[in-house]
């Protein structure tokens, strides 16, 4: 209160004068100088928490300067004085506030549940990590377990730990690997399911890291990382490794490796066990592309080191467009008969397109629609689709409806008829679609985006995972 009051007589005079622009750019100058002053420290070596990570901390130092700024902003609100000027820095002003609750999020969290076998990933939704940290605050830590599974769908088990994993991985049995544990987690058969997806894990991890993650000394630093901090995955790694001397069929709350892969720990099938095997995949994958962009990040750290006031004011511009374009959207369905003539840059042309390709066995079109790393050459792509393609041949489809729920998501549900080695294939699938930006990430809305297919369709034909098969599953 004692700053907003010193600064209330200084906003009049300022807002009177000539020179009030230039009060303006001075304060947000000052913040950039003083940021400036206290470069982002680039080492190798990881910092104790992950709100001390380098891009955390560049939020982390706007904070007490933010201040500044709202309390400016608020101030003139108050005495009734209207201006863009202000109206612009209160805006903004606001916008980095309310992403600065959730920079202890994730150490929170960990603190929390990493000796539980859970840890935090940059796969994870805020609202479950905010939902299952209220729980545990209030010491209802089995509803706070109970509400991290949750979020462990098998749509998101699909998106985060099979789909995305395939960017990284050609071989073909380590996805059929982990299709058959999604199978067998929700036929609840986790007797079969646990000791797969451990076996994908360490498959996976080892053709990244060139040894298994699991030896002692390996090394899954990752510079700037969520999963790679020590807190999450490392100590996940840590703690799922411990030695099991003597055989034992006590029944587990963590997927203890060892234990469960030679044979000796033989109370682990249960759902709490499988999910935890999961959260281990997901972790995976998310340090996977970290190590892969970790270049790319130290270099993006020390171009922002250069960062103008133009830029953050143009970043200010395109986040508020950014808001004002999702609070606007409404979501859209379009139901049978689905017309042809879509508009080229949509979803539903997108799903169409890729459905088509398939059926023409046109494997360089389906893989600039197919989800994949920006990075990734088509041919290689092409040739993963040729691969994919190969073991159930597309004879028709059928869009039945078309739903997209936000900006960035869709799908459609899609009637089709195939062959394989065994016999014909058919039925209902949902088929999804996500609009991805030129990084390879999900677009905002003012971005220049285009949309991508789930792939995992071929093997929803392939495994018959049709729509009413997966509604039975989740009743």
């Amino acid at each position: 209160m004692r700053t907003q009051f010193w600064l209330a007589p200084s906003v009049v005079l300022i807002y009177r004068s000539y020179y009030f622009q230039r009060y303006t750019r001075a304060i947000l100058s000052y913040i950039f100088l003083t940021i400036h002053d206290h470069e982002l420290e680039m080492t190798d070596r990881p910092p104790k928490h992950i709100a001390k990570n380098p891009t955390a901390q560049e939020l982390a130092k706007l904070m007490p300067f933010v201040n500044m700024v709202s309390a400016v902003a608020s101030v003139a609100d108050t005495m009734g004085i209207k201006s863009n000027n202000f109206s612009a820095l209160g805006a903004m002003a606001s916008d980095i506030l309310s992403q600065s609750e959730v920079l202890d999020l994730p150490d929170r969290f960990n603190v929390a549940f990493s000796s539980k076998g859970w840890v935090v990933t940059n796969s994870m939704s805020l609202d479950m990590i905010r939902k299952a940290l209220a729980l545990h605050d209030k010491g209802e830590s089995e509803k706070a377990e109970e509400a991290i599974q949750e979020w462990f769908k098998e749509e998101t088990i699909r998106l985060f730990a099979i789909t995305r994993a395939k960017r990284f991985d050609a071989t073909i049995g380590r996805l059929d690997q982990l299709n058959e544990a999604l199978r067998l987690t929700f036929e609840e058969r986790y007797i079969s399911a646990v000791p797969l997806v451990l076996i994908a894990c360490d498959g996976f991890a080892a053709d990244i890291l060139g040894t298994s993650p699991f030896e002692k000394d390996a090394d899954l630093s990752v510079f700037d990382s969520i999963a790679g901090h020590p807190t999450s995955l490392p100590s996940l790694i840590k703690l799922l490794t411990k030695g099991v001397r003597k055989s034992s069929d006590d029944d587990l709350t963590l997927p203890l490796r060892h234990g469960i892969l030679h044979g000796r720990s033989l109370g682990y099938p249960n759902k709490l066990v499988c999910m935890k095997a999961w959260m281990l995949m997901i972790a995976l994958v998310d340090w996977a592309a970290d190590k892969e962009s970790e270049a790319s990040r130290k270099e993006e750290i020390k171009r922002k080191e250069n960062f103008s006031l133009r830029d953050f004011a143009e970043m200010s511009r395109k986040r508020q467009a950014d808001k004002e374009a999702m609070d606007a959207f409404l979501p859209r369905e379009i139901t049978a008969p689905v017309p042809e003539d879509f508009d080229p840059s949509s979803p539903e042309a997108a799903i169409f397109a890729f459905l088509s390709a398939w059926q023409t066995k046109n494997f360089g079109t389906m893989a600039k629609l197919a989800v994949r790393n920006a990075n990734e050459p088509i041919n290689k792509v092409a040739g993963e689709m040729r691969q994919d393609a190969s073991r159930v041949v597309l004879s028709s489809f059928e869009l039945h409806s078309f739903t997209q729920s936000s900006l960035a998501a869709a799908f459609a549900v899609v009637s089709m008829r195939g062959q394989i080695s065994s016999g014909k294939v058919s039925g209902k699938f949902k088929i999804r679609a996500w609009r991805y930006n030129a990084k390879g990430d999900f677009a905002m809305p003012t971005d220049d985006g285009y949309w991508v297919v789930a792939q995992g369709c071929i093997f929803d034909l392939l495994y018959q995972r049709t729509v009413e098969t997966i509604e039975k599953e989740n009743e």
